[in-house]
């Protein structure tokens, strides 16, 4: 329970420093030259999409390793498997 209270907040305060960081920065380099808003707002909308995908494929992943790193639960379907097919047999 330790492990979340702490490292939950500690991990938002990372990304929200980052993010804050950067957005002053990318104002910064935009108030000296402007031009440079397209390309930085075109940066920003294509590093989402990519996160987007990234996270729709990493959520099918993570679920077939979950699967395949459990074997208690696989063996434990088997013998309730088989325990019906007893059951219905005899």
């Amino acid at each position: 329970m330790i492990a979340v209270d702490s490292t939950i907040p500690d991990y938002l305060n990372a990304v929200l420093v980052m993010g804050i960081s950067m957005l002053a920065k990318f104002v910064a380099v935009v108030v000296f030259s402007p031009v440079f808003l397209l390309p930085g707002v075109a940066a920003f909308v294509i590093g989402a999409v990519v996160g987007q995908i990234y996270i729709k494929a990493q959520l099918s992943v993570k679920r077939e390793m979950s699967n395949a790193r459990s074997p208690v639960l696989s063996h434990f379907g088997a013998a309730i498997a088989g325990i019906g097919a007893y059951i219905l047999f005899t």
